[in-house]
This record gives structure tokens, sequence and C-alpha cells, in this order.
């Protein structure tokens, strides 16, 4: 991913398979993004996800209208079921972290 001087970006990426994990544990840490990047609509099905915010604010909202703010501390936790079509987007200036 590549942007503007302002833009910042790092996920660093982890998955764990083992034969008691069907299909698999993916755990992203360390997430430091800031405006304009974010993560626009997009899919997840069938698994969860947990979104734990470090420093600063994502907004969220998903296709059927649920939205609100992942603060500094808050825990976001979503199960896609048979799916989700969502977005998480920085809530202000600065740089968010969050895992």
């Amino acid at each position: 991913m590549s942007g503007g001087a302002d833009e910042e970006f790092m996920v660093l990426r982890a998955a764990v398979v083992a034969c008691c994990l069907r299909p698999h544990l993916s755990l992203s840490i360390g997430v430091a993004v800031s405006k304009p990047v974010g993560f626009p609509d997009h899919p997840h099905r069938g698994f969860e996800t947990l979104t734990y915010m470090l420093e600063g604010a994502f907004t969220h909202q998903d296709f059927v209208g649920h939205k609100g703010i992942i603060r500094t501390w808050d825990v976001q936790w979503i199960t896609t079921e048979r799916g989700i079509v969502h977005l998480e987007m920085p809530a202000g200036d600065g740089v968010h972290k969050g895992l």
C-alpha cells in the first residue's frame, strides 16, 4: 500500500495453523493509520473479528446500519456468521493505533 507523505500504515500479521484451530487463527498486530487511510467497505464471512483500540478512535459502520465509534481502550467484537460488509475509518486527525 502506498500513499502520500502524511499517510502511515503498518500491519504485522501472524497466522497459526494447527489441527485444533480450524480453519486457522490470524492476528493483526500493531495497526497504525491516519487520514485518509482506513479500512473502507470490506467483507468478512465465517469468523469473528476483535478490534482493541490503543490510541485514537475508529468509526465503524456495517451494511445494515449499525454504527459507532471505537475509542481508546474500547473493544469491538464482531461475529460474521453468513457474512458482513463493514468499514472502519479514523475518527479525526492524528494517528490511530489498535490491534
